[in-house]
């Protein structure tokens, strides 16, 4: 049994409306429009079943929809209405119009050019073949809506994630302290953390778990919180927490998944920095003249590897006006487009280029001073930063518990 033209129009419009929604946000993001909608014919008329952007004018695309069916323009064309909609584009199937892709005006201004009508044109005369063939058309709906799926699960996974990093940072005087991380893709495997410890002091953490995607994102939700769970029992002992987590990550982790990680305490009070470094490289300390710079080398290896793994602790006396700044490789090994790796020197200038900015501005000016190398280059890794500035004059002794001030006093 032959169906009818507007049956073999349903048809479309039910099984593949994921081809409608996948096309639409692809030609608007290529061209830059403001905004795009896909509307289905339904009876003498359209409804959207996609829009992309800024919310465009419905009922106003819905009456461009009715006129251009009245018309029943024979060839995919643009036109441009008096309400705003810069091309109207009619997809034709067996010599009717099943859909229509609008699309509003540039982002930046200005008419669309003929290398992008052209494309538009050629796009949806090659849907109107695709959609032909019902077998084909129904195999890549259905990949499509999978696909949609799984972006969907995706940016709701980067969402938990992301509020696992911490959103702000309680006062601690003496202390200024900012972190900022930002993934390459839709998932990352940089972290991140912050929590304040007894008597005024600050622990703080900076890792990196090998890879991308799922596998390192599940790996660094489990570091993050076991992080969180041994720093509320832990008692100061940095070596213990860390080699705790060595053995969390080796026995939970996929063979070839380790993590780099950073894991110190500030004490404002006494001036110093405790810390264990488990194979993480980028981790600086800038001292108050700004001219001298200290790296905090590895006291111990990757997490992950092996068990019997040794971690030590290290610790450097702090001066006021120190500043602290712990990156991951997605910063320190950043390459442009001729291969050139971002030196060093780079992220000094610019700590010293701004010796009064607070350390978000500075984490801000350093992801921006990356940004400027890459020349508009998509970053291929995550990139963190983690900043902390000290400052004893800020410290207020008035706030300290009496069992720290009866030792100061005795210690005097």
């Amino acid at each position: 049994m032959k169906r009818n033209p507007m049956d073999k129009h349903d048809w479309i419009a039910q099984t593949v409306p994921s081809i409608l929604a996948q096309i639409t946000a692809d030609l608007a993001e290529c061209v830059g429009s403001a905004w795009a909608i896909a509307m289905s014919a339904r009876g003498s008329g359209f409804l959207p079943v996609f829009s992309f952007g800024l919310d465009p004018d419905i009922a106003r695309c819905i009456a461009a929809g009715e006129s251009a069916l009245s018309c029943q323009t024979r060839q995919p064309a643009s036109c441009s209405d008096p309400w705003g909609s810069k091309m109207t584009c009619p997809v034709q199937l067996e010599g009717d119009i099943f859909a229509l892709l609008l699309f509003g005006p540039r982002t930046s201004g200005g008419d669309y050019t003929v290398r992008d009508r052209d494309l538009i044109n050629q796009t949806v005369a090659h849907l109107s073949f695709l959609l032909s063939d019902e077998r084909m058309a129904t195999k890549i709906g259905g990949e499509l809506s999978r696909l949609q799926r799984t972006k969907l699960e995706l940016a709701s996974a980067r969402e938990v994630q992301g509020r696992l990093l911490p959103s702000r940072c309680p006062s601690i005087p003496g202390l200024d302290y900012y972190g900022e991380s930002r993934a390459a893709g839709e998932l990352g495997g940089d972290f991140f953390d912050f929590a304040p410890g007894s008597e005024g002091s600050l622990f703080f953490t900076i890792g990196d778990v090998c890879g991308k995607g799922v596998p390192a994102a599940l790996v660094m939700a489990g570091l993050l919180a076991s992080l969180r769970l041994l720093t509320a029992r832990n008692r100061g002992d940095l070596p213990a927490l860390v080699q705790e987590l060595n053995r969390i990550t080796w026995e939970v982790s996929p063979d070839h998944v380790y993590a780099t990680m950073f894991h110190g305490c500030i004490d404002p009070l006494e001036h110093r920095l405790r810390y264990v470094n488990a194979g993480h490289d980028a981790v600086i300390l800038v001292r108050n003249n700004l001219r001298r710079a200290v790296r905090l080398e590895s006291t111990g290896t990757v997490l992950g590897l092996s068990t019997k793994a040794v971690f030590e602790q290290g610790w450097v006396p702090l001066e006021s006006g120190d500043i602290l700044v712990a990156l991951t490789d997605g910063i320190t090994e950043a390459s442009d487009a001729e291969g050139r790796v971002l030196d060093e020197g780079v992220i000094l200038a610019t700590v010293r280029d701004h010796p009064d900015a607070s350390s978000s501005r500075l984490a801000g000016y350093i992801i921006e001073a990356v940004d400027t190398f890459l020349r508009g280059r998509q970053p291929e890794d995550d990139r963190t930063v983690v900043v902390v500035r000290f400052n004893d004059r800020e410290a207020d002794f008035l706030t300290l518990p009496p069992r720290r001030l009866c030792a100061m006093a005795h210690a005097a």
